[in-house]
């Protein structure tokens, strides 16, 4: 069985007004949602179905940390 974290990255879309999370540990995943609490609730849905369908061993729970990166700009102190 495998105790290892599963690694999933979100980084904010501007141009689509969206996160989007994808995984190197996970095949098949892409998804999105309007905001990181959203994300976070599809992904305890869909992570333990691809984990199922990818054949990923696992124990009892699905262990997965979401690393989210998301740039911004704001403007000088004046």
């Amino acid at each position: 069985m495998r105790n290892a974290m599963l690694v999933i990255h979100a980084d904010w879309d501007s141009e689509a007004g969206c996160w989007y999370a994808t995984s190197d540990d996970i095949p098949g995943l892409a998804t999105g949602a309007d905001t990181i609490e959203d994300l976070i609730e599809r992904l305890m849905v869909i992570v333990p179905e691809l984990v199922e369908l990818n054949e990923i061993p696992v124990d009892k729970h699905v262990s997965f940390e979401l690393l989210a990166r998301r740039r911004a700009i704001a403007d000088a102190a004046a």
